[in-house]
């Protein structure tokens, strides 16, 4: 949104100013491409703006060659309430993405598919905002209450905010895709990784972000995203450590022997077989976790769903790490198969 406001989004017509290789016209109908056709002036916004709720006809807004701060009070009037603005960011969020997607890989989106994004987006900014203010509720409860636990029904046992670790390092996992009624062709998941502790006096703290293409449901994209990190741990040769996801199912399926576990859904039965296989000989515990207490894994998930990169970026500011970083050069020289990485970073 920032960009927006200092006319700093990366259009063709901004962009073509500093390189004479870069085209200055919109891919999909070949007019100049500013910010004004960008985001309200071409085929697809207009059409995503006017099936929108509330519509909003952007044929009729004034025709601003530089920038969009005069557009703004358009779209956010004053007094607009928190849904209807977090609504419009994400409309515009999606357009971009959408012209990303048809600028440097070749795919055109629908107007039905821009929405399905846009839903499936705000469905997880409203359950995260939703679980952060039961978070707090649940806080502020717990605070009133003396030390001896009054306020709590007699013999009801309490909530754990965090899950027993009895490893010094602990593997938190998620992924990041719309529900499955929303996704539209191939969805790409994004997958989250952090790896924080201490193994044999070397203080880890790894952050990685990547995408796979099969995530085809939620689920699938949280076994893909844990199948993974035990590559991953292995392959960095940890024998001791503890997996925190915020899935219950996967958590069942993998302690077979806790009595809960219900037959898991034959699509991931190939992936439940391959972590196994993984972290046979290890000292691995899975436990599940309360998203928000995810939220590293999630936010990093989150990113790379949304990542067009199509290079891993890696960074190392450990000033233990020789350099170049040899874990970062282990990491980025494997083969991941349908994996792709696209953010390695240690600390």
């Amino acid at each position: 949104m920032w960009r927006l406001i200092r006319n700093a989004v990366a259009t063709a017509e901004r962009a073509s100013r500093y390189s004479t290789n870069i085209n200055n016209l919109c891919n999909y109908c070949g007019q100049k491409e500013n910010d004004m056709h960008l985001f309200f002036h071409c085929s697809l916004p207009r059409a995503v703006w006017f099936s929108a709720n509330p519509s909003l006809r952007a044929d009729l807004l004034p025709n601003i060659e530089h920038g969009l701060q005069d557009i703004l009070p358009y779209i956010f009037p004053p007094h607009t309430d928190d849904s209807h603005l977090i609504s419009d960011i994400t409309i515009l969020w999606y357009i971009w993405r959408a012209r990303n997607d048809n600028r440097f890989n070749n795919r055109t989106w629908t107007v039905q598919q821009v929405h399905f994004n846009i839903q499936a987006e705000i469905s997880v900014i409203t359950n995260s905002l939703s679980e952060k203010s039961s978070m707090n509720d649940d806080h502020n409860h717990l605070s009133n209450q003396d030390d001896t636990g009054e306020g709590s029904p007699q013999g009801e046992q309490q909530d754990t905010t965090t899950p027993s670790n009895t490893n010094n390092i602990s593997c938190y996992v998620d992924a990041a895709i719309p529900p499955e009624h929303l996704i539209v062709g191939t969805t790409p998941a994004g997958i989250g990784i952090y790896i924080t502790g201490d193994d044999q006096a070397t203080r880890l703290n790894i952050k990685i972000q990547a995408q796979i293409q099969d995530g085809v449901n939620p689920l699938m994209a949280e076994g893909l995203a844990m199948e993974l990190a035990t590559k991953i741990t292995t392959i960095m040769g940890l024998q001791s450590y503890s997996i925190f996801t915020d899935s219950q199912i996967l958590v069942e399926a993998l302690n077979p022997g806790s009595g809960k576990a219900k037959p898991p859904p034959w699509r991931l039965k190939p992936t439940l077989s391959t972590i196994q296989n993984q972290v046979q000989g290890h000292q691995v515990s899975f436990s599940k976790i309360k998203r928000t207490l995810n939220f590293e894994a999630h936010k990093l998930a989150r990113k790379a769903r949304q990542s067009f990169q199509q290079q891993v970026f890696t960074r190392c500011s450990n000033c233990f790490h020789n350099s170049p970083c040899e874990l970062l050069h282990l990491l980025c020289t494997q083969s991941w198969g349908n994996f792709r990485l696209l953010y390695v970073s240690c600390e």
